[in-house]
């Protein structure tokens, strides 16, 4: 469903892609990490959104803490009963992989409604669920889950 890659830098080892219009995504810490924006609830992007999710799930290596931002927190993501069945799923997809995920939230009525829609999921996720407004908090949040490098060998 790649209908295009934007190619805009989103930091040192990363690429925003285009997933279709309202929905991107981007990978950081060496790709350990994945953000994906939805900033449209239209049922495309939310479609497009909710695929990208179960796609990452299928293919994420059993070793590694799944570690994903979903940015909610454009002004007038609004949450629709699509989007909200599509959560559900999302929620308790894959009971094998273990991680966090971060929800960065809009500011004021709609992030507390989210926030409280979000708890109410949290009780029958697979992976360890997290609101928060500040971006570079729900970021140190993953990142802290992060496993150690390796030491390095030396011949």
């Amino acid at each position: 469903m790649m209908s295009g890659a934007s190619g805009v830098s989103g930091g040192a080892d990363s690429v925003v892609k285009e997933l279709t219009r309202g929905v991107t995504l981007q990978r950081i810490a060496g790709g350990q990490i994945i953000i994906l924006t939805i900033s449209r609830t239209v049922p495309e992007a939310v479609d497009a959104w909710a695929e990208a999710s179960l796609r990452m799930l299928d293919v994420w290596p059993p070793d590694r803490p799944y570690l994903l931002l979903h940015d909610v927190s454009t002004p007038g993501v609004a949450l629709t009963p699509y989007i909200r069945q599509r959560s559900r799923e999302l929620a308790t997809a894959a009971p094998h992989v273990g991680g966090r995920v971060a929800v960065l939230l809009p500011r004021g009525a709609l992030g507390r409604v989210i926030r409280i829609y979000l708890n109410y999921l949290s009780r029958n996720a697979n992976r360890t669920l997290r609101a928060f407004l500040d971006r570079d908090e729900a970021l140190a949040w993953l990142r802290e889950a992060l496993p150690p490098e390796p030491p390095p060998t030396y011949s």
